[in-house]
Order: structure tokens, then C-alpha cells, then sequence
């Protein structure tokens, strides 16, 4: 049987990560009343999410765009009404024009049976979506800082930076 969560209003959506820099698992948490549900994330789909998110709000009519600074919750270790949790394959954002809302809706179709993957689908006003998108932003951004010539990522050890005449790891062939 599908887990299938679906929140009409939602009373938490907020992100976070797990872990140290450059070994950090994300997530995002969704919740209306006394439930929630945690999906883990790739960095890259919650920083694809965000922009999608923002460019779904300068698209809106100015009479529609949010107004105020709305901020997303940080998410706790152990929230409350957990009433499940998996890893998205899929997200997809969309805009009941008519309500003026967003949508969001993320699918775990990895294993063989698509029927039975867990599903989100949850509405969420565009303010809060707004502030969803600077979480997300502020959560990616708390990672390893990168590196001022090449860009890379640079760890606490040490960084081969390929600009100043090293070796970037994954770029050698053998």
C-alpha cells in the first residue's frame, strides 16, 4: 500500500541537513497539525526546488507575490507527528492560480513498484514558499566554503585547487 501524505494547508515546511560540511544529508519536512513527514534530499534538488520557487514567484502578477519577510522554521531532530519518511526521486512544483497557491509534490519511484512509492502532495500559501526558498538557500549556503579561484568545494584538510597548478581528484584519468 502507497504512503501517501497530502496536506491541504501546511504548518511546516522548512529544510535541514544533517552532518558535517561536505557530508551532510538533507531533507525537507512538511506538516499539518499533529503530522509531518520527512523526505531526504539531494543538495542539488533542494537548490533546483528553490529556484524554481523563485522563479514561480517573480512570474506572479505583482498583486499575487508574497509581502513581508515570512521566515521558515528550523527544523527540530525529532519532530513530532513523524508519521513517516522517504527519499525523493522526483519533485515537481505547481500554481492553482484560482486559490493562489503552490504546490508541491515529490515522488520516491526508485524501486519496481512506482504503485506503491510514497507520495507527497501539500499546498502552501506563497509567502510561505517564499520563505521556504531563503531556508533552502541558507541551508546549502552553511556548507564548505569554495574556493575563490576554481569554484570546487574546499574541505577542512586541504583543497587541490586545479587554478593554482594542482590536481583536482575527480578530473585525473588513470
Amino acid at each position: 500500500m502507497r504512503e501517501y501524505f497530502e496536506f491541504a494547508g501546511l504548518h511546516v515546511l522548512t529544510a535541514g541537513a544533517y552532518g558535517a560540511p561536505g557530508k551532510r544529508t538533507f531533507f525537507i519536512l512538511a506538516g499539518q497539525g499533529n503530522r509531518c513527514v520527512r523526505i531526504w534530499v539531494e543538495k542539488e534538488q533542494l537548490q533546483a526546488l528553490a529556484r524554481a520557487i523563485d522563479r514561480l514567484i517573480a512570474e506572479l502578477p505583482e498583486r499575487r507575490r508574497p509581502r513581508g519577510a515570512e521566515e521558515a522554521p528550523e527544523p527540530t531532530d525529532r519532530p513530532e507527528g513523524l508519521a513517516g519518511e522517504f527519499r525523493a526521486q522526483s519533485l515537481a512544483l505547481g500554481y492553482d492560480r484560482e486559490q493562489g497557491r503552490a504546490m508541491l509534490l515529490i515522488n520516491d519511484e526508485t524501486g519496481d513498484d512506482e504503485i506503491n512509492a510514497p507520495m507527497l502532495r501539500a499546498w502552501a500559501e506563497m509567502a510561505q514558499m517564499q520563505a521556504f526558498s531563503r531556508r533552502i538557500t541558507t541551508v546549502c549556503a552553511a556548507g564548505r566554503p569554495l574556493c575563490p579561484l576554481c569554484s570546487f568545494p574546499m574541505d577542512p584538510e586541504g583543497h587541490v585547487c586545479p587554478k593554482a597548478n594542482g590536481h583536482h581528484p575527480a578530473l585525473r584519468l588513470t
